[in-house]
């Protein structure tokens, strides 16, 4: 009777053991494509502003839009709400900027980067495109203080395959996130 029940703690013991091993794989696999990311992707720099920097029930946090959130051009009714998009930025100055957008990967040029969004509204002549990378949550207090419109510069790490992570967004001199700080 005695072994009976060691066997049944012990078999206890060895399910929560791994239950925890699987919620800590569960967590890993969540953040693998983030690290992935960063450790092999290109490093560029663009410029964006702030949407909606506070909401009350949120807290802190900054809606970013890009320079390359809505694009105008005349020809762009092939693309549809919901559609996957590409855009090809190329190096400016110190920063990326948008040089054309496309429906599938393609061949790029040396200097230009292609980071991989999703079309969430669509005309003949504009979409407004979403990369999941337009937000950030920063530390509280501090949401209230960018409606000024000043503009951020903003890190990303982008992929060969066109998937981007934040590594960090300047606001002026001052750092308000950096993926770093999570680690």
């Amino acid at each position: 009777m005695n072994r009976s029940l060691n066997f049944a703690r012990r078999k206890r013991r060895l399910f929560f053991i791994l239950a925890i091993c699987l919620q800590f794989c569960f967590l890993f696999a969540l953040m693998w494509p983030s690290f992935a990311t960063i450790a092999r992707g290109d490093e560029i720099v663009v410029h964006a502003m702030p949407v909606d920097p506070w909401d009350l029930f949120r807290g802190d946090y900054i809606t970013i839009e890009y320079g390359f959130s809505r694009i105008k051009s005349p020809g762009l009714g092939m693309f549809r709400a919901g559609s996957p998009v590409f855009v090809v930025l190329s190096k400016s100055g110190d920063t990326w900027v948008m040089s054309r957008v496309v429906k599938e990967p393609c061949p790029l040029a040396s200097g230009q980067i292609g980071l991989k969004g999703r079309v969430k509204y669509a005309s003949d002549d504009e979409i407004t495109v979403h990369y999941g990378l337009e937000r950030v949550y920063i530390e509280e207090g501090r949401g209230r203080q960018l409606s000024d419109n000043a503009g951020f510069e903003v890190k990303l790490v982008v992929d060969r395959g066109g998937h981007g992570v934040i590594k960090e967004v300047r606001h002026r001199e001052d750092v308000l996130y950096s993926w770093r700080k999570f680690l």
